[in-house]
C-alpha cells in the first residue's frame, strides 16, 4: 500500500459563493501568491480545517472542498451556509484515523508576544518558527551525542 507523502490536488467550490479553485500541487515545493486580501490565508485555513476534521479558524462561506492525495485517497467536505451544517467523507481511508495519517503544525513567523517563553533560550529567538528550529536543533544534537 502506497504511503501518503503529499497532497496532489485541492478543489474548493463556491468560495464566498462565487469562486472555484482547482490547485494541482507538486510533490516538493508549491507557492501560493497573491495581493493582500485575495484569499491566500483563507485558502490555507480551509485546507488546514479540512485536514483537521472541520476545525476551521473562523467561519468561511464555501460549498465543498476535495483534497486528493498521491495515493488516490481523498477527503471531501461539504457545508451549508457558513458551516452551520456540514458533512465529511473519507475516500480510501478505512480503519485509519485521519489524525494518525495527517499531521498539521501551525507555525507563526510573527513576533512572539510573550518574551518570557524565549528568555530562557537563545536571545535570537523572535518567532514561533525560530523557536521550533531551535528545539529541533537541540533534539538533533542530543540524538547525535547519544
Amino acid at each position: 500500500m502506497e504511503k501518503i507523502t503529499h497532497i496532489k490536488k485541492i478543489e474548493i467550490e463556491g468560495l464566498w459563493g462565487k469562486y472555484h479553485i482547482e490547485w494541482h500541487l507538486n510533490p516538493d515545493v508549491n507557492i501560493l501568491a497573491g495581493i493582500n486580501g485575495s484569499g491566500k490565508s483563507t485558502v490555507l485555513n480551509i485546507i488546514a480545517g479540512v485536514l483537521t476534521g472541520g476545525n476551521f479558524v473562523r467561519e468561511v462561506w464555501l460549498d465543498e472542498v476535495k483534497i486528493s492525495f498521491n495515493d488516490n485517497k481523498m477527503l471531501y467536505f461539504s457545508s451549508e451556509l457558513d458551516l452551520k451544517s456540514s458533512q465529511f467523507r473519507f475516500y480510501g481511508f478505512h480503519e485509519e484515523i485521519i489524525s494518525d495519517v495527517i499531521k498539521i503544525h501551525r507555525i507563526s513567523t510573527l513576533p512572539i508576544k510573550t518574551q518570557s517563553v524565549t528568555q530562557k533560550h537563545y536571545e535570537k529567538i523572535k518567532t514561533d518558527l525560530d523557536l521550533q528550529i531551535f528545539e529541533l536543533q537541540r533534539a538533533y544534537l542530543s540524538y547525535q551525542i547519544n
